[in-house]
């Protein structure tokens, strides 16, 4: 039978999402993930929200009504095609209108070999969202736009002249802890970049973090970077690769991980002993999350329409000389790039913070001359260091 057929079942144009009342929940939830990581694979997707009642069909005609958006692209490395989905344009417009914020319009664009890395990098993302929607973990907040959370540092090596390394992460996670808030910037290998390069990258990020980069460009002083591998032998190459620009030194500030433990059907594997501080043993392993002490039933964190887990987790607009953006201590306003931000009342993603990020109404995510500005992330706490 043709989609278009279930369509009035699956769709209510009067509904301020445009779907049945019994699926507002579900579709707020989807619309906001999807907001949030961009892009995504429909089988994580699926996997992600099957358990709130999302199906293929009810994909496909969000798809067709354009809550969601479609697209293919080629994985080069698997050598096969995934299906993507992406927030739609209507959808957009339909979460806007129903949380009363400014969502950007996906733009469109076409299918690249970087859109499955991006893909990865979205599946990654809802499996650290459905951690936290669970109330396992609590987030300050994420950003899944490399271009957004990109910084340099510059390098000198013995009988060589400086060198600025660019560093720029996949995505950055703020997460509260027993000991304060930890920043953790994640790199998605896909086996595609020489060791050699990446070498210079880690060397980067250790000087970076030695120059007190974390706190002076993200306002945080507990940071770690993850390198997701795609198996165990690309896991221990760049462990090794890592190790040698560090010049044999451990670190717990470089983490690798393959990506079998990142699961969105299974998120807790997060929290178990998945990830190899930088010269520790192959089996030396430690969380990648820790576990929220006051972790409570999921179903205890959803409330009805208007106090659902995700509402208002997306940026807020600010305006230049808004009072929120003015308060922001030196060393933030000293950056523009920034998280996105929650202020959800009770929201498992958001407990214990009221900050919220500015977006671009047009989707350009940095200040614009005279126009949006952004609030950046203030965290003051200072947990322990990794060295």
């Amino acid at each position: 039978m043709p989609i278009s057929q279930h369509v009035p079942t699956l769709l209510a144009a009067a509904r301020p999402l445009g779907v049945p009342a019994e699926r507002e929940c579900l579709a707020r939830e989807v619309l906001t993930s999807l907001a949030l990581v961009r892009l995504a694979t429909e089988s994580s997707l699926l996997g992600a929200f099957a358990p709130g009642g999302l199906t293929e069909e009810l994909v496909d005609a969000w798809c067709e009504a354009g809550l969601l958006a479609k697209r293919r692209a080629f994985d080069d490395v698997t050598a096969q095609e995934l299906s993507c989905i992406s927030l739609g344009r209507a959808g957009a417009r339909s979460l806007a209108m129903a949380t009363g914020q400014p969502i950007p319009a996906p733009k469109r664009v076409a299918s690249t070999r970087k859109s499955a890395h991006d893909a990865e990098v979205g599946d990654t993302g809802l499996a650290i969202l459905a951690l936290a929607r669970a109330g396992h973990i609590r987030l300050r907040g994420v950003e899944f736009d490399d271009k957004r959370i990109g910084t340099s540092v510059a390098t000198a090596m013995p009988g060589v002249g400086p060198k600025r390394v660019a560093l720029q992460a996949d995505a950055y996670v703020v997460a509260d802890t027993s000991e304060g808030p930890v920043g953790l910037l994640i790199e998605i290998d896909r086996g595609t970049t020489s060791l050699k390069r990446l070498a210079e990258k880690y060397a980067g990020y250790l000087a970076w973090k030695d120059q007190g980069g974390p706190i002076r460009d993200f306002g945080v002083k507990a940071m770690r970077v993850a390198t997701i591998a795609p198996q165990d032998r690309r896991g221990r190459a760049l462990h090794d690769a890592a190790l040698a620009a560090n010049r044999g030194k451990r670190s717990g500030f470089l983490l690798f991980l393959e990506r079998e433990a990142v699961d969105v059907r299974e998120p807790s594997k997060l929290l178990e002993r998945v990830a190899r501080p930088l010269g520790n043993a192959p089996d030396a392993r430690v969380p990648l999350f820790e576990k929220n002490a006051g972790c409570r039933d999921p179903q205890a964190s959803r409330s009805p329409l208007g106090g659902n887990p995700l509402e208002r987790e997306l940026a807020t607009r600010s305006m230049p000389g808004d009072p929120a953006v003015s308060r922001r201590p030196p060393a933030v306003t000293a950056r523009t790039q920034a998280l996105t931000l929650w202020s959800a009342p009770g929201s498992p993603l958001a407990r214990g913070t009221g900050d919220a990020a500015p977006v671009a109404p047009d989707g350009d995510h940095g200040t614009r001359e005279g126009g949006t500005s952004r609030q950046d992330l203030a965290v003051t706490a200072e947990p322990t260091c990794w060295n």
